[in-house]
């Protein structure tokens, strides 16, 4: 986290908005039953009391190559200010859809956060720890949300499968060196694991570290390729 270089006058704000604070009403229900607070409850809950005391909330949403991010930060109108770590949630598409949803759910997480208050039921860490089912990697957070909720992501038909071996091959990128791009990167061990935008993201990055293996030396497979791992 980031912060001014003086933040006495934003701390002694942020303990006396937090003290007026409330949990706001769990009007939102999930897929899975589950009940939470809406970003429009949550807001309408903290920032009443962080602006009577002079604080004010700004939240950026950005993207990375797994999906969208938010930079919180906390102002002062002192010019005191917190900034705090992006945050990040993988969706199950690459689309406006399912970005929208991801960033609504970091948004009113981020807001309940600072604020110290709850705005979900508590179930004693049980979705967290439940075994994942279907694709690996997925936000089991974002999937409770109906607001712009998106779908259960689709997996991959065996002719895109297919494509991005191909890809591997033209590039001089052996299995090895593709499997551990994709545990790495998407946390997947198999190409009928990733999820369509997985898949391009997939392929750009086996674009950025191959090169075709006719302009490698000697006509041979890249040195990647050769060697099995990333470049």
């Amino acid at each position: 986290m980031k912060s001014s270089a003086e933040i006495n006058e934003l701390t002694a704000a942020l303990v006396e908005a937090q003290s007026n604070c409330e949990a706001p009403p769990l009007d939102g229900t999930g897929q899975f039953s589950n009940k939470y607070s809406k970003l429009a409850s949550v807001r309408k809950a903290i920032l009443p009391h962080f602006h009577k005391e002079g604080l004010a909330v700004v939240q950026v949403p950005g993207a990375c190559e797994r999906g969208p991010t938010l930079t919180t930060i906390l102002l002062h109108k002192s010019g005191q200010f917190f900034e705090y770590e992006p945050m990040f949630v993988p969706v199950p598409r690459a689309d406006a859809q399912a970005y929208a949803s991801g960033i609504t759910y970091m948004r009113r997480i981020s807001l309940l956060a600072i604020a110290g208050v709850v705005g979900e039921e508590d179930d004693d860490g049980g979705e967290a720890s439940r075994p994942a089912s279907g694709v690996r990697g997925q936000g089991s957070g974002v999937r409770k949300e109906v607001e712009a909720a998106p779908a259960a992501a689709p997996l991959l038909s065996s002719a895109r499968r297919r494509a991005i071996v191909e890809l591997a091959n033209d590039l001089g990128l052996n299995r090895e060196t593709m499997l551990n791009i994709m545990e790495a990167e998407f946390s997947v061990s198999s190409t009928a694991q990733l999820t369509p935008g997985q898949a391009d993201g997939l392929m750009a990055i086996m674009r950025a570290q191959g090169q075709p293996a006719s302009t490698s030396a000697g006509g041979g497979r890249s040195p990647a390729a050769a060697s099995g791992g990333r470049r």
